[in-house]
């Protein structure tokens, strides 16, 4: 973009240049129609002589030019130095703009990086700290299961010894019962000893 803007401003500086080159020629010939004998600025005989030397070389007499072409052509150029005057500031005002712009895009994608970043690491934080919750609630869950059998261990090998103690409680009201019924026996055959004696 600024070299652009730099080719376009040398380009309009050298068209300008050739515009005054001409206008010096110009005015320079006007002069010495309208006043003979006088002495011309050095510019502007530097000029008449370049101009009569080209066309010379182009082989082409042509017709010199009126004070009022010169006049004209003066008047032109003035108008193409204030159009490149004009062009220049507008030039220099667009690529203010653009380096304006250029600025405002660097320090957005620069905050638009920070952003991601940020939101990245905050990501990171989030997925860290999910992971060491389900870590945490997983070996709890762990812990519970395993006490959860752990009691269903006990409870069963509780409910087994209850199972032998009640069978064992009834192995032992059946011998009592049979103790009690051979101590009737005995106290009745003793008791018929007794009687028959």
């Amino acid at each position: 973009m600024r070299a652009w803007g730099k080719q376009q401003q040398q380009r309009l500086l050298v068209l300008l240049l050739g515009l005054l080159f001409i206008c010096g020629v110009f005015a320079a010939a006007s002069a010495k129609d309208a006043s003979k004998g006088s002495v011309a600025e050095p510019a502007a005989a530097a000029a008449a002589a370049a101009a009569a030397q080209q066309e010379e070389q182009s082989g082409t007499a042509g017709k010199k030019p009126t004070a009022a072409a010169a006049a004209t052509t003066t008047a032109a150029a003035a108008a193409a130095a204030a159009d490149l005057a004009a062009c220049t500031k507008k030039l220099t005002y667009a690529e203010q703009r653009a380096e304006n712009a250029e600025n405002d895009l660097q320090k957005h994608e620069e905050s638009l990086a920070a952003c991601a970043s940020k939101l990245q690491q905050q990501t990171q934080q989030q997925q860290t700290q999910q992971q060491q919750q389900t870590e945490a609630l997983r070996d709890r869950l762990n812990e519970e299961l395993k006490t959860k059998s752990e009691m269903e261990a006990t409870l069963r090998k509780t409910q087994q010894q209850q199972q032998q103690a009640a069978i064992e409680a009834e192995d032992l009201r059946a011998d009592l019962e049979i103790a009690r019924s051979e101590v009737r026996q005995q106290q009745q055959q003793l008791q018929q000893l007794h009687d028959s004696q």
